[in-house]
């Protein structure tokens, strides 16, 4: 994966080490942190590489660390990647998604220049089977610059030569499926989204109608038998007797948005 293809995730996130830094020396010479892909080239160095900005997070344990998120009853922050707040889970409601990001293109790690190269050595892998478990089938079949080995940003020509798809259209409104009283599952049905086969119903809601900030994300899977995609978010942790104010819209699996939002609607708890 690394800009020299001479790097794995597995090289800092090691197996035998419950995913993490599994090499005692680092602690010695780096603090912990991992030499990346990218040589300094100076006499006598050692490692003689850029070094990461931080010892790697076992990963036995980071997946289930949820967003960043201020908890009323301890008084404080928790949550998220990091204590510098590298990858907080804000913007995709996922600390470990936001994580994920960074070292393919960190300088100081596997230093590509862009994503898209990343996503072109993704492509050639016997493994990429796993990633289109959660982006879709086919998803990697993209088709490539014949030079896009001797390229280092072929990442404009990718995105024009991405496909298009037509508009996404809510064609069953928002309605309750079920609710009690701190908990609400919220269903509607749009045209069938492009892009990934893992999609995200987001719902924001409030108990203002001018100030809904409180947001509820669930993933959904596209059926490619039928022409529509039904969404189903699970709003927890609500209010009894109280009545709440929301909207809906949906994004891909990598945080594109459908384009489509509904109307302010209104339900109220048991």
């Amino acid at each position: 994966m690394a800009v020299n293809n001479n790097l794995a995730c597995s090289y800092c996130h090691d197996p035998a080490a419950g995913y993490g830094n599994g090499s005692s020396v680092l602690s010695v010479f780096t603090g912990g942190s991992n030499p990346g892909s990218a040589s300094i080239t100076v006499h006598g160095a050692f490692p003689n590489n850029r070094i990461a900005k931080r010892s790697p997070n076992s990963y036995v344990y980071a997946p289930y660390f949820p967003p960043l998120q201020h908890n009323i009853t301890q008084g404080d922050f928790y949550g998220g990647n990091f204590w510098d707040a590298r990858a907080t889970g804000y913007r995709l409601q996922n600390s470990a998604a936001e994580q994920g990001q960074d070292p393919p293109v960190d300088p100081k790690e596997m230093a590509n220049p862009d994503t898209a190269c990343a996503v072109w050595k993704l492509s050639l892998r016997n493994y990429k089977f796993f990633f289109e478990q959660v982006w879709g089938t086919g998803s990697l079949d993209i088709a490539w610059p014949s030079d896009v080995s001797t390229k280092h940003s072929p990442v404009d020509r990718v995105i024009a030569a991405a496909p298009t798809h037509d508009p996404v259209q809510i064609t069953a409104a928002p309605e309750l499926e079920t609710v009690n009283d701190t908990l609400a599952i919220i269903r509607w049905t749009s045209t069938k989204p492009g892009g990934t086969d893992l999609h995200y119903g987001i719902v924001h809601y409030g108990t203002d109608a001018t100030n809904l900030s409180q947001v509820a994300k669930s993933p959904n899977r596209r059926n490619s038998s039928h022409p529509d995609m039904i969404f189903r978010v699970r709003v927890a942790g609500l209010k009894p007797q109280t009545t709440y104010y929301y909207t809906v819209e949906s994004t891909s699996a990598t945080a594109v948005n459908d384009g489509v939002s509904s109307r302010i609607r209104t339900f109220k708890t048991r």
